[in-house]
C-alpha cells in the first residue's frame, strides 16, 4: 500500500509539472489589424508618389519609423517616396497621418519635431501632379499621383526642380 501511495504522489506531481508547462496554442488569437503580417500587403492596388523639402532640402523617408504603419495606405522600405494604397478613398491627410509627423494646411512638424508654419520664414505649398493645390491633403489618392509638399521662399524655377525630380522617382 505505501508503494502505490509514492508512485500515486509522484504520477500526480510529475503530471501536474507536465499540464503545467505545456506549450500555449496561439494559434486562434487574432492578429491585430496594425500588426498583420507583411504578406497581407502583397496585393497592393497602386501606388502614387511623394516628396517633402523644406528650405530647399528633400526629406528622408528611408527611416524605418516611417515603414509600413498602415495596412491600408503605407511607404516600403525599397522605396519610401512610393504611396503604397490599399484601400478605396485614402486621402492624403489618411496617410500623412500615418506618418509620425504631423502636416496641416498651414505647418509641418517633422519626425525629429522641427516645425515649419507659414509666415516664420517661409510659406507651405502643395502641389498635385504638378499643379499648385491648397487642398491636397483633403483630396484622393489616386493610381500614379504625385504630391509635393515644399516648405520655403523657393522661386519657381527651384519649385520647378523639385517637381521635375519627383516626376523621375
Amino acid at each position: 500500500m505505501k508503494y502505490f501511495l509514492a508512485i500515486l504522489i509522484i504520477f500526480t506531481i510529475v503530471a501536474s509539472f507536465l499540464f503545467l508547462n505545456k506549450p500555449q496554442d496561439t494559434s486562434t488569437t487574432p492578429i491585430p489589424k496594425s500588426v498583420a503580417p507583411p504578406s497581407s500587403r502583397a496585393n497592393v492596388d497602386f501606388s502614387a508618389k511623394f516628396l517633402i523639402y523644406t528650405n530647399g532640402l528633400k526629406r528622408d523617408f528611408s527611416a524605418p519609423m516611417y515603414h509600413e504603419q498602415s495596412i491600408d495606405v503605407f511607404i516600403e522600405s525599397l522605396k519610401p517616396n512610393y504611396v503604397k494604397v490599399k484601400k478605396a478613398s485614402v486621402s492624403w491627410q489618411d496617410f500623412f497621418n500615418t506618418l509620425p509627423f504631423k502636416l496641416t494646411k498651414k505647418c509641418l512638424t517633422t519626425g525629429t519635431r522641427q516645425t515649419y508654419c507659414d509666415g516664420s520664414g517661409g510659406k507651405l505649398r502643395f502641389y498635385l501632379n504638378g499643379r499648385q493645390d491648397p487642398n491636397l491633403l483633403d483630396k484622393t489618392i489616386f493610381e500614379n499621383d504625385e504630391a509635393l509638399v515644399t516648405f520655403g521662399n523657393e522661386s519657381n524655377a527651384e519649385i520647378e526642380k523639385q517637381l521635375a525630380e519627383l516626376s523621375t522617382l
